[in-house]
């Protein structure tokens, strides 16, 4: 497969990113996500756009060298329990299924 990276605008970028997000929010470009394969953060903006032999066009994590896609990303780093983001969003789960408990 050959790879030729595309130059889109930004709202033809961000369009892609929110109709191929999976599980993560594109409000715009500044938005920040995080890649399962290098477990970095990266914005909208840095998001490489490429067609192949098809007439497709495919998403690619943003740091260089890391080839994730919208199927890697994540809008915080649940592979690592330590971090602070991932914390605070199980500290949020595990607040909203006591209060949905306290409903009963």
């Amino acid at each position: 497969m050959r790879k030729q990276f595309v130059q889109l605008t930004n709202a033809e970028k961000l369009r892609l990113l929110k109709k191929h997000a999976l599980g993560t929010v594109w409000k715009s470009l500044k938005d920040k996500n995080w890649c399962l394969h290098c477990q970095k953060q990266f914005s909208g903006h840095s998001v490489r756009v490429y067609q192949d032999d098809g007439p497709g066009l495919w998403l690619e994590c943003g740091p260089l060298g890391c080839d994730g896609s919208p199927v890697d990303w994540a809008d915080h780093p649940w592979w690592d329990e330590n971090h602070p983001l991932t914390q605070a969003h199980d500290k949020a789960v595990a607040e909203a299924e006591e209060e949905e408990r306290g409903k009963m």
